[in-house]
């Protein structure tokens, strides 16, 4: 069996002219890995904004160095990131969408709305309080 290369590192830094301090470090190459330090999950639920949710996935790969082109790596990661409704409605999608932009455009369509209605509902019930001046 081949033996697979390690992935940590040990590098010998001085402290004083009298004793050195061993730093071990990690390298991870897996972007998936690394993204889930950084963009959390989208569930779909109506409180979840999807627009910076999708955000977040732009603002990860414009800091990262991961060569490729932007909305391949894009498209190609998001959907770890789905779970629950966005999860089932992925499943059901995924077929039918084939670019970022397409899968961008669907996510919106399906989960941006329930958010502009559940922030229309939450204004619709909304009560002055007695500490608030008539504007």
């Amino acid at each position: 069996f081949a033996q697979q290369p390690s992935m940590t590192a040990t590098t010998q830094i001085p402290y004083s002219n009298l004793t050195t301090i061993p730093i071990h470090v990690i390298v991870n190459t897996d972007p998936l890995q690394q993204m889930k330090d950084f963009v959390k999950s989208f569930n779909g639920n109506p409180t979840d904004d999807v627009t910076k949710w999708l955000d977040s996935i732009i603002h990860y790969f414009d800091i990262a160095q991961i060569s490729g082109e932007k909305e391949t790596l894009y498209f190609q990661y998001a959907p770890a990131f789905l779970k629950e409704y966005a999860y089932k409605w992925w499943t059901d999608q995924k077929h039918f969408i084939f670019s970022w932009s397409t899968f961008k455009q669907a996510l919106m369509t399906q989960f941006a709305e329930k958010n502009e209605y559940l922030i229309e509902q939450q204004f619709d019930q909304r009560k002055q309080q007695l500490n608030e001046p008539v504007i």
